[in-house]
């Protein structure tokens, strides 16, 4: 096993409990969450570039696991107030599900780019094009990763029509699809297996758990089942988790 683990994503990456990848990253020296809540795939992708560029990723010491968010989202830089633990002027505003929304939970900004610039056809491209810039530096690296879906984007493929997205997006999307490591998204994941769960949009770390012994097994250690009784984050010592502000080269 390699020294550090580098996690991506969303919320379903990293959230107020255990996620999947804290059942993977408690088992690594070093472990470093990038996930955001509310986070489309451009963010994840941008977020990934920086922290490349921070460590320069390589094959010797590194594991890395993307999990890609849902395609209708749209983070955007935007000034923001400087708080005790951010002093960064600008700063990443991820708010979920962008297209089409009427949220009262979503700031004026959001609903105007979903509703009147933001489209179906953009939302493909965005997340394809952030998947093969990720993808081809890990394998040009030839680091050990994997890349999988938190959130099911499938009606991209299937309900092209009602959505008005071209051929040629279509295409885009099926190929992502085709090269995921694993085809089974964690919402679809949760509908098969757990389809009375009651938590809302975000699985439990249980079902998280039940995920990783699917798919990735030889993850799972003695470790990693001690978090579905001490979760890692109301417990520090269980693991020395990486807690860092990741600063954005951009801002």
């Amino acid at each position: 096993m390699n020294k550090r683990f580098f996690a991506f994503g969303c919320s379903y990456t990293n959230w107020s409990h255990s996620t999947w990848a804290d059942f993977i990253g408690i088992n690594f020296e070093e472990y470093y969450n990038y996930g955001k809540p509310g986070a489309c795939n451009t963010y994840i992708a941008n977020s990934f570039i920086e922290a490349n560029a921070e460590y320069q990723f390589n094959n010797e010491t590194d594991t890395i696991f993307i999990a890609m968010s849902g395609f209708g989202r749209f983070s955007y830089m935007a000034k923001q107030d400087k708080t005790e633990l951010d002093e960064r002027l600008y700063g990443w505003q991820t708010n979920g599900d962008t297209l089409f929304t009427t949220s009262e939970g979503h700031p004026e900004i959001s609903k105007l780019i979903g509703n009147k610039i933001f489209n179906y056809n953009w939302a493909a491209y965005n997340s394809w094009i952030s998947f093969i810039t990720m993808k081809t530096i890990l394998v040009e690296k030839k680091i050990n990763h994997k890349i999988i879906m938190s959130i099911d984007n499938r009606h991209y493929m299937t309900d092209f029509n009602m959505l008005n997205i071209s051929d040629d997006m279509v295409k885009k999307v099926k190929y992502l699809y085709s090269k995921l490591d694993i085809n089974e998204s964690i919402g679809e994941f949760i509908k098969t297996n757990f389809p009375n769960h009651s938590g809302g949009i975000h699985p439990t770390k249980e079902i998280y758990y039940e995920y990783i012994l699917k798919y990735f097994p030889e993850y799972i250690t003695e470790k990693s089942k001690s978090l579905l009784i001490v979760d890692i984050y109301d417990d520090k010592t269980i693991h020395k988790l990486t807690n860092r502000k990741h600063k954005h080269l951009t801002s």
